[in-house]
């Protein structure tokens, strides 16, 4: 990966790291750490956070960074640049730096001192708590304040409601004291300056709608108008992503996600890495693939002028085979579900080749599956509930293998058993 980056990445752990480490519940939080990466995040730093966590825990997590203020750019996952230049998603997290309670420095240099992330749990001074309640009385005089010159009828009175009601749930469900800041009051209230910003601007229930879809395009990061290939709309990434086979690569400056591949005899290609996700079938986690991309690209070129739509949605499955293939060597790719709805048959199937992944027969994918399914018996492994497959078997595979399901299905324990107790009634019967 190459060093030339002009923004930070910051893969951020989360217990022992920004709260005392009281897993499965949230600890509580390590305020100097959160002010530390709070100022790298005000500087331009992009931070994933970092954490076993699954599930519920997970939310809990993500949750309470939202609540601290600490903006995540992915959640386990690296950042759509990082995606481009690898390929694929790596299973590691690429960051500059790494911010765990348990990381340690390991330096190329001997006589370099090993730094390690020293997590501190002591309460705020008294000047800081002094402070503390100094802002909250402020809050609280600027609320009556404002309260008395709200408006109280129209739309905007309903809004201010509505809101109102919000703020007062949010603060009993987080229990967080009236005065002081509130993470989901400041989101309802940042809401509420915007909805009184259009109302003064006199919209029609038409006006509205396409400002709000305008609205909703700069918030998801999607240009306004067409993205046209003219030269002053690409940065020249060659030297910080690695060429695969291209003379130059270029990223767009009005959407990060979309690249220019132009190759030696003049062909040009594109790539949007949002203009799909991938959905394991088993579990139905989501992901991006390198592999996928180029399928996707090779169905769908982008052509200029583009207009990026609602990603498209294909759904696969990753099997590991043998454990010295790292975590999944073989990948079923069935079909995809396109913005409008319609389904799009794939059924393309993929081993893990030297350098590249080398396409496999149905059957063969069947095969391997049956590999994976031997080697967790084998394994004994106690799969966690997300982690379980529901094994897809394509159709023709299917027809083929039903007869010999059924002599399977047939000749279980129980069925043997049933058959043999059957038998000596008969007998006795008889007898």
């Amino acid at each position: 990966m190459s060093e030339k980056h002009a923004i930070k990445i910051i893969a951020l752990d989360f217990d022992g790291t920004i709260v005392t480490n009281k897993y499965p519940e949230i600890g509580e939080p390590i305020e100097k750490n959160i002010k530390r990466i709070k100022e790298e995040i005000a500087e331009g730093a992009k931070v994933i956070l970092w954490t076993n966590r699954v599930d519920d825990y997970l939310d809990a997590a993500v949750n309470f960074c939202n609540d601290q203020g600490i903006r995540l750019e992915a959640v386990n996952e690296n950042l759509p640049e990082v995606i481009e230049e690898f390929g694929g998603n790596p299973r590691k997290i690429f960051a500059n730096e790494y911010w765990d309670d348990r990381a340690v420095h390991m330096s190329e240099e001997e006589e370099k001192v090993c730094c390690e992330v020293h997590i501190s749990t002591c309460k705020p001074s008294i000047f800081i708590r002094v402070l503390r309640h100094i802002c909250r009385a402020f809050r609280l005089a600027f609320r009556a304040i404002k309260d008395i010159f709200r408006p109280r009828k129209g739309m905007t009175g309903w809004a201010y409601r509505e809101v109102e009601l919000a703020c007062k749930n949010e603060r009993e469900d987080s229990k967080v004291k009236d005065g002081d800041w509130d993470y989901g009051c400041a989101c309802y209230e940042s809401a509420l300056r915007a909805f009184r910003s259009l109302t003064k601007d006199g919209h029609s229930g038409f006006s509205i709608g396409l400002t709000q879809n305008i609205l909703n395009r700069l918030i998801d990061g999607k240009p306004l108008t067409p993205i046209v290939d003219t030269p002053d709309a690409w940065n020249d990434i060659s030297d910080m992503s690695g060429l695969k086979g291209e003379e130059v690569n270029y990223q767009c400056k009005r959407m990060s996600s979309l690249f220019k591949y132009v190759y030696a005899d003049g062909t040009v290609k594109y790539s949007d890495i949002n203009s799909h996700y991938c959905v394991d079938i088993s579990n139905k986690s989501t992901y991006h693939s390198g592999l996928v991309q180029k399928i996707i690209d090779e169905m769908y070129p982008i052509t200029m002028p583009y207009w990026p739509a609602e990603p498209i949605k294909v759904y696969c499955q990753d099997l590991l085979t043998d454990r010295k293939n790292g975590d999944f060597d073989t990948v079923g790719i069935f079909h995809l579900i396109k913005p409008d709805g319609e389904r799009v048959e794939i059924n393309r199937f993929f081993k893990e080749g030297g350098k590249d992944w080398d396409e496999i027969t149905a059957e063969e994918y069947q095969q391997r599956k049956e590999l994976e399914l031997n080697r967790l018996w084998e394994e004994k492994i106690d799969v966690p509930s997300f982690m379980k497959k529901e094994f897809h078997i394509p159709k023709e595979v299917e027809l083929q293998d039903t007869a010999s399901k059924e002599f399977d299905r047939s000749n279980t324990t129980e069925e043997v058993v049933k058959r043999a107790a059957n038998s000596c009634e008969a007998q006795d019967f008889k007898g």
